[in-house]
């Protein structure tokens, strides 16, 4: 009779753990989830005094995601973003320049981590053909010294299409 009452313990216990997971559904995940669909389009102009030309930028971020419901108090985000450059690149000697201007701002609670801005010209190498030359450029201005820090790049790089 002593070993008897571990046993119904643990029946016990077994069958309240099973009862409390078909209280919550795990369907609640999607059913009670909601679809996410953000765009932002920028303009954005440059006017400088110095021999550089001036600027415009059009770009459209994209973002779509899932926010699932709840199931034990768990719940989900996925999102995927993507930024588009509208228009095409500003011809310049032979060759083509580009501008992006990003500002790394959360969506929610406004925290500003910082802003960027890029620059790339492509020019043709002359006798060999689908071969581009690009000269880059990025400028990190961090909003967050904790987490990151003022960031100046600049690189050459080769393309080759066929």
């Amino acid at each position: 009779m002593h070993m008897l009452k571990p046993a119904l313990l643990s029946l016990a216990v077994a069958g309240t753990s099973h009862a409390a997971l078909a209280a919550e559904d795990l369907g609640n995940l999607f059913t009670q989830g909601k679809p996410i669909l953000d765009a932002r389009y920028r303009y954005e102009n440059v006017e400088q005094d110095n021999n550089l030309r001036n600027a415009n930028a059009q770009t459209l971020r994209t973002r779509v995601g899932f926010q699932s419901g709840k199931w034990y108090g768990l719940s989900g985000l996925v999102e995927v973003d993507n930024v588009s450059r509208l228009g095409d690149a500003e011809p310049l000697a032979g060759g083509s320049l580009q501008a992006w201007y990003h500002d790394f701002e959360t969506e929610r609670n406004g925290d500003s981590y910082g802003s960027e801005i890029d620059l790339s010209y492509a020019h043709p190498i002359p006798g060999v053909k689908g071969l581009v030359g690009l000269i880059k450029y990025a400028a990190y201005d961090s909003d967050d010294r904790s987490r990151t820090v003022d960031t100046d790049k600049f690189w050459l790089q080769a393309q080759y299409s066929y």
